[in-house]
């Protein structure tokens, strides 16, 4: 199933540790810039598929042949513009694309036939609607008129995709944000389950299909709203919930326009309308709803007290309508929520159970501005608030904290602005362009009570940090991405040409109270881990570059398929830095290192739908996929030299030391430093999947599904020891605890 780069490790030198990342050769950019070029010259004279809803179909006559030349018109509230046409090939097809979720009415009008009006053709995003129509012959002016019935299966696509509408979001009890509502989805399991928002203040990670925790992917309106900091795999941002027309849950066979093979997750935004609308949204709890699953089994095992809720709440008013009709439309929205969580067997010095209090604010403003007939731009800004009193901020991996121990944490600068323009030059022509600006600032900060004369202390046995925050932070991380696209339509292909980048950094500050931390073992101290603090490091993204193309090509009647090619570029650098030097730690100061992570990727996808019957009720699905895995600036992190290190020194007074003098005749281990080095021909790791899809509408509203899916991971990297050679661990075979089978592990030898 997986298969492992080569890698070296961790050599012992002066107490540091030096370690290096390796992998097997990269690719090269040479080869993969031509293998890009050479396919976009070969299949540019077609056109690219979209991942944006549209509306498809063929028109035909009373005997079943096709009339070409048909003018289609689509129309509906959700169209600033009023409408949107097209005219049917030479093969009678016709495709409109670039649709917003809504409701719509299509119309077919040609000489010599009478004109007919499909009513009511709901679409949801990311959909592509199969609306094929009969003229009869008769004139212009006679109009018949047929109300459609919602289609179910989508006979043109072949990702797995899963749209939660707003209707849904209304009716489904959840946490009301992308993760909880996530988690509705066959399939998808999330890292921290969500229970009406009881445990939405912190963002968790969705997997779906065997995928990797790092692969989740977050759009709004088609564009990235991606954290370039940590794994990848962040917003750092919170949503309002009356913002959103749509989610749209891509998690199988994802198109080139995706950059990764987890789950994208897609917002659709509301835009107002030609009608003033406004709703509000209220819900709240107390520990009076909630039952208690407190035995006196767990209460022998020494749980005094379990996780409960002291109360949660969200208010969340919006409101849109016209400045201008047909030419400008706002939305507007504000929301509170939030969820205040009593922990388990935790207490206040006062022997009160302690609380992890948390409130979440939003407030936005989102402009759709029809500018020409063929021209729209939308403007949006978002401003995020987060207070959490007591946040614990665990340098050491202790299982809890005194309330005092803990940090606040507060988001002083977080927003996200984002700006987007969609032209139509003509019918077959799509072009899009956007841009997205996303802060993300916090503090956290000791608890108040705290001074600067209060060590945090440690406690192995108890596995708890008492009397201050092992440190405060400082967090300033920001990203900035792009993206634009060109989608061709004509009958039987509807080709998409893109690019999307995000630029950033990361970049954490660290301070401690004595740069220390006491080590004690049931109350008795034992030794102290001094720190090179303070200091601040930082991490750059410039860029994460990804060029796609992509096709939906209708090869028959009933079948369709979708080929597709992503190239990805990404570049990670340290910038030069350094720290003013601390109590144990002189100043220092360290060189830019540039071009450290400095990958090049092709990623093929190929698709395919099958339209059994031809009745649009019945497809078969499948795909091929490479995706490359999401990474963040954590991995250039392992390597930066101005990062936190420490030595342990044995010290078994309470009366601690402020000096590096008191420490002279005391036996410290060295600072282990950040030694780590990653190896220059490390490769990006990637994985394969395989699906098949078989779905069936079975009644008006209902389609089933059934589904295999498969994946392999390659070229996974880690950190081993170089000073320990291979030959150094000993085999020794164990009986495996859950299965009873006999299984190996290794023993390193005690000389190393």
């Amino acid at each position: 199933m997986m298969r492992h780069s080569r890698l070296d490790g961790i050599r012992r030198r002066e107490g540091g540790v030096i370690s290096r990342i390796k992998a097997l050769a990269r690719w090269s950019r040479i080869p993969a810039a031509i293998a890009f070029l050479t396919l976009v010259a070969v299949v540019t004279p077609a056109t690219f598929a979209q991942t944006e809803s549209g509306i498809v179909g063929v028109v035909t006559d009373p005997a079943g042949a096709v009339i070409p030349g048909v003018d289609v018109a689509v129309s509906g509230p959700a169209i600033i513009e009023g409408a949107r046409k097209a005219t049917t090939d030479s093969n009678g097809r016709y495709r409109i694309v670039d649709l917003r979720p809504g409701t719509y009415s299509v119309t077919f009008s040609a000489s010599g036939f009478s004109t007919l009006n499909r009513e009511g053709v709901a679409l949801a995003a990311s959909f592509t609607a199969t609306v094929d129509a009969t003229l009869q012959l008769g004139q212009a002016q006679q109009e018949v008129t047929v109300t459609a019935a919602p289609p179910v299966v989508d006979v043109q696509d072949s990702e797995v995709e899963d749209v939660i509408d707003r209707h849904k979001l209304d009716t489904i009890p959840s946490g009301r944000d992308p993760f909880a509502v996530g988690q509705l989805i066959a399939g998808v399991t999330t890292s921290n389950p969500d229970v009406a928002g009881t445990t939405g203040m912190q963002q968790p990670t969705l997997q779906v299909h065997g995928s990797s925790g790092n692969d989740n992917v977050f759009m709004i309106d088609g564009m990235w709203i991606q954290h370039t900091g940590y794994g990848g795999n962040q917003t750092g941002f919170y949503f309002n919930d009356s913002l959103m027309q749509d989610i749209v849950y891509t998690t199988s066979s994802l198109p080139a326009e995706a950059p990764i093979g987890g789950i994208q997750i897609n917002m659709i935004p509301r835009e107002g309308g030609n009608e003033f609308h406004g709703s509000i949204f209220g819900s709240g709890a107390t520990q009076g709803f909630q039952s208690s699953n407190l035995s006196s089994g767990l209460t022998a095992l020494g749980l005094k007290v379990q996780n409960k809720i002291e109360n949660v709440y969200d208010i969340n008013p919006g409101v849109g309508g016209p400045i201008l009709k047909n030419r400008l439309w706002f939305y507007s929205s504000f929301r509170r929520w939030g969820a205040n969580n009593y922990l388990a067997n935790t207490f206040t010095p006062e022997g009160n159970q302690a609380l992890d209090d948390n409130r979440l604010t939003d407030i936005a403003l989102r402009l759709t501005a029809q500018i020409t007939q063929n021209n729209k731009v939308t403007v949006s800004y978002d401003r995020g608030f987060k207070f959490r009193g007591h946040r614990p901020n665990n340098l050491i991996g202790a299982n809890f904290s005194d309330p005092i121990a803990d940090v606040v944490q507060h988001n002083w600068l977080n927003y996200l602005a984002q700006a987007k323009w969609t032209s139509t030059p003509s019918t077959k022509l799509v072009l899009q362009a956007g841009f997205s600006m996303m802060p993300v600032y916090y503090n956290l900060l000791f608890e108040p009570g705290v001074t600067p004369n209060d060590i945090a202390a440690y406690d192995i046995v108890t596995s708890t940090v008492t009397r201050a925050s092992p440190r405060e932070d400082f967090d300033r991380g920001f990203m900035r991405s792009y993206m634009a696209s060109a989608t061709y339509v004509s009958g039987a292909h509807s080709m998409k040409a893109g690019l999307e980048a995000r630029t950033g950094y990361e970049q954490e500050g660290f301070v401690m109270n004595g740069n220390m931390v006491q080590i004690l073992a049931n109350g008795a101290p034992t030794s102290i881990q001094i720190y090179n603090t303070p200091l601040t490091h930082r991490e750059n993204m410039t860029p994460d570059l990804g060029l796609y193309l992509q096709d939906s090509w209708k090869i028959t009647k009933r079948v369709t398929l979708n080929p597709g090619i992503r190239f990805e570029h990404m570049v990670m650098s340290l910038p030069a830095q350094g720290a003013p030097g601390g109590t144990w730690v002189g100043p220092r100061s360290f060189a830019a290192q540039s071009g450290l992570v400095d990958w090049n990727t092709v990623s093929p996808r190929f698709g395919a739908a099958w339209d059994v019957f031809g009745d649009s009720k019945t497809a078969v699905t499948g795909g091929v996929s490479k995706y490359d895995r999401l990474e963040g600036t954590t991995l250039i992190q392992n390597i930066n030299p101005n990062f936190l290190s420490y030595s342990t020194c044995p010290w078994t007074s309470n009366v601690l030391p402020t000096s590096s003098a008191q420490l002279a005749n005391v036996a410290c281990t060295g600072f282990s430093g950040n030694n780590n080095h990653l190896d220059p021909n490390i490769k990006r790791p990637y994985q394969m999947e395989y699906v098949v899809m078989v779905q069936r509408q079975v009644a008006s509203r209902t389609a089933v599904s059934v589904a295999y899916y498969h994946r392999h991971f390659y070229d996974l990297y880690g950190i081993v020891n170089a000073a320990v050679p291979a030959s150094d661990y000993t085999p020794a075979s164990i009986p495996n605890p859950i299965t009873g089978k006999t299984i190996t592990v290794y023993n390193q030898l005690p000389s190393t």
